[in-house]
């Protein structure tokens, strides 16, 4: 049987892009797929009474793609209307890293706060 680590973090609104760098430079392959096999990039979007999204990836880009359909489904009802259009304009624009970021750095101005844990799933 082989054992699993899962080194997390959690992210506060202001470093989601690092946390997603961080967890990618730890996988040691640049996050690309076709890593160690069973190598899991893990997103976790929590409340203060419950957990909204758990996001897995093989890569950081897959993981990033995931991360914005939250944005899409929650971003019209969780966050102020002119911090939706940002974040609207900006998954647009394919700048999906940037609508994730300005999404977690805004919501719970309006209505419940969330915030973003990391985690990478080593298969060793």
């Amino acid at each position: 049987m082989s054992e699993i680590t899962v080194p997390n973090r959690t992210v506060p609104p202001s470093s989601v892009v690092a946390a997603l760098d961080d967890v990618v430079r730890h996988r040691g392959d640049g996050g690309q797929p076709g890593g160690r096999l069973g190598d899991l990039l893990v997103a976790v979007v929590h409340t203060a009474d419950a957990v909204r999204l758990v996001a897995t990836a093989a890569s950081r880009g897959e993981l990033v793609r995931r991360l914005a359909g939250h944005v899409r489904r929650c971003g019209p009802d969780e966050l102020w209307a002119g911090d939706w259009a940002r974040a609207h304009a900006l998954l647009g624009g394919g700048e999906l890293e940037a609508a994730v970021a300005h999404y977690f750095a805004k919501v719970g101005q309006r209505w419940d706060k969330e915030w973003l844990v990391t985690a990478q799933m080593l298969r060793g």
